[in-house]
């Protein structure tokens, strides 16, 4: 399976569709003020929140801001 890795500082990422074959995992690391039960930590040590999406579940435009 093919793996695309986004990351987002500071602006808005939407899943809009996901080729077969592909998982998307987005990792946001503008995490001001979000609480610590939907914090990720990367490989880094950094704090994110992480979703991670698969073209066997159709994309709905989830919205990480």
């Amino acid at each position: 399976m093919l793996t695309v890795e986004i990351e987002v500082r500071g602006g808005v990422a939407e899943v809009i569709s996901i080729p077969e074959g592909v998982r998307v995992i987005l990792r946001d690391y503008d995490v001001e003020g979000c609480s610590s039960e939907h914090l990720d930590i990367d490989e880094d040590g950094e704090e994110c929140v992480e979703g991670i999406y698969y073209s066997d579940k159709p994309a709905t435009g989830n919205l990480v801001s």
